[in-house]
């Protein structure tokens, strides 16, 4: 448990423990305002130790001087607890309350029925027990709705508060769980200067966070009328951001939902363009396979017409030969016949000729002989 050295008398020192009591430890170099962890030597709570025990601690403690004072009774921490009931705390370096005030009159209520002396100087752990207790006895977390609870702390130390901000909200879940109760639980850190903002709103960090987180999920966030839902109780603000929510989760899937069926329209599209593309593909090569004897056969007959057209060919080429052939016959026996035909007539011309000459001999003989009759 923390300890705050209070006073050093030579060997030994004096240490506020967290309990509110001061123990006499063995000076280790310790110096006045110094915090230590000590090893607890009791189990007793401090719910369990009588007023005039902490008294008496109390009363050590201002004996021996104003440094263990100020280190008890200084304010570190805030705490604030909300259902409708609005409370805050303030706790000193040992997480002891030092005072408590109800933000709204549910929160007066609250603590009139606690006892507001009766949370001092009490560990904060078992002060919001006993807050959430006398809560849930006036029925704040009762009907069909599920209730609400925000726990915020703040602390210059931030880690320090995330650490007690936890150990809180544990605390609580095991109050409700023990009490059997429908409670959603949200624990936050805010800072210093949240908490002055809030203030001057006049309610604490936490609500002012639920009623920013509504305005958020809300569709038209002008819509929301701050000053309002600030007055609400926390189990109406988180149900109203859950319809909000519920209500774009909604909007969210429907988009969604109708990009997926155009996407599976043409997904299904695309199949039967495919499908559509195989099945002419298949008559295809259907038509292909029925019309290839057919191919077969005019490929025959074109061989043969091959054939038929070298056959053609060739007689052609014997007919131009033979016709060659004849042709040459005929021109050489044409020669043949001129020439006879030339000698025939050179001979007949040659006797004609001879005869000629001849008659003409003897007509001149026969002329001659006559005249010379």
């Amino acid at each position: 448990m923390k300890s705050v050295i209070v006073d050093i008398k030579n060997n030994f020192a004096a240490a506020l423990a967290d309990d509110g009591c001061v123990r006499k430890i063995k000076n280790k170099n310790y110096v006045i305002g110094q915090v230590i962890d000590m090893k607890k030597t009791t189990n007793m709570s401090f719910k369990s130790v009588s007023k005039i025990a902490v008294a008496a601690c109390l009363f050590v403690l201002i004996a021996l001087g104003g440094v263990g004072a100020y280190a008890y009774y200084t304010p570190t921490t805030y705490v604030s607890l909300d259902v409708n009931p609005s409370i805050e705390y303030e706790l000193n370096t040992f997480d002891r309350v030092l005072s408590v005030n109800a933000v709204n009159d549910d929160g007066s209520e609250i603590l009139d029925n606690i006892g507001l002396d009766s949370l001092i100087n009490m560990p904060i752990e078992d002060a919001i027990q006993d807050t959430v207790n006398a809560i849930a006895d006036e029925g704040y977390f009762d009907g069909e709705t599920t209730g609400g609870i925000v726990i915020t702390t703040s602390e210059n130390d931030e880690e320090k508060a995330q650490q007690l901000v936890e150990q809180l909200e544990e605390q609580v879940k095991e109050t409700v769980e023990e009490k059997q109760l429908d409670v959603e639980i949200e624990a936050m850190t805010a800072s210093r200067e949240r908490v002055q903002e809030a203030k001057a709103l006049g309610v604490t960090p936490g609500k002012l966070n639920l009623v920013e987180k509504l305005k958020e999920a809300a569709e038209n966030p002008d819509d929301v009328d701050f000053q309002e839902w600030l007055s609400k109780s926390v189990k109406e603000i988180q149900s109203e951001t859950k319809q909000y929510k519920k209500q774009i989760n909604n909007e969210n899937n429907n988009i969604n939902q109708n990009k997926e069926e155009q996407q599976n329209q043409e997904v299904e599209k695309e199949k039967n363009q495919i499908k559509e593309e195989e099945q002419n593909q298949e008559q295809i090569n259907s038509q292909a396979q029925s019309e290839k004897p057919d191919n077969a056969g005019s490929s025959n007959g074109n061989s043969s017409g091959a054939g038929n057209s070298q056959q053609n060919t060739a007689s052609s080429n014997g007919n131009s030969e033979a016709g060659a052939n004849n042709d040459n016959g005929n021109k050489n026996n044409a020669e043949e016949t001129s020439s006879v035909v030339s000698e025939s007539t050179t001979q007949g011309n040659s006797n004609n000729s001879s005869n000629q000459q001849s008659s003409n001999q003897n007509g001149n003989k026969t002329n001659n002989g006559n005249g010379n009759s």
